[in-house]
């Protein structure tokens, strides 16, 4: 079972990718929070074997939330998948999410075949 935290700041795409993952065998969403300070305190309880990051969130951004989460002491947070989830597709902001430790960068609206993609080749 591959447990999944989603972070977006908009209660619909929370809510529309638990709805989508829990149809999907094999993923289990341990929680869906809506800022980057949310997902710090979720990672250290919750214990999700990837990440799903919005990277424009409120309190705290979602490249700040990657930083934080590659600086922790804990060696399974440091190597944490995070999957940057972004309306912002340009060449520039997939190299600053890979440069703030993300590991992928999938564009909005979510490609739902694409995203699944990604978590397999990352939780093989």
């Amino acid at each position: 079972m591959i447990k999944i935290l989603i972070a977006d700041d908009q209660e619909l795409i929370r809510q529309s990718l638990l709805i989508i993952l829990r149809t999907k065998s094999g993923f289990k969403v341990t929680d869906a929070v809506k800022n980057g300070l949310e997902v710090i305190q979720s990672i250290r309880k919750e214990k999700p074997n990837v990440v799903l990051m919005d990277i424009r969130m409120p309190v705290m951004s979602g490249y700040d939330a990657a930083k934080t989460i590659r600086a922790m002491k804990e060696r399974a947070d440091v190597n944490l998948p995070i999957i940057a989830m972004t309306a912002d597709a340009f060449s520039e902001d997939i190299q600053h999410s890979l440069e703030c430790g993300m590991n992928e960068h999938i564009s909005k609206p979510i490609d739902v075949d694409r995203l699944i993609q990604i978590l397999r080749k990352y939780l093989k």
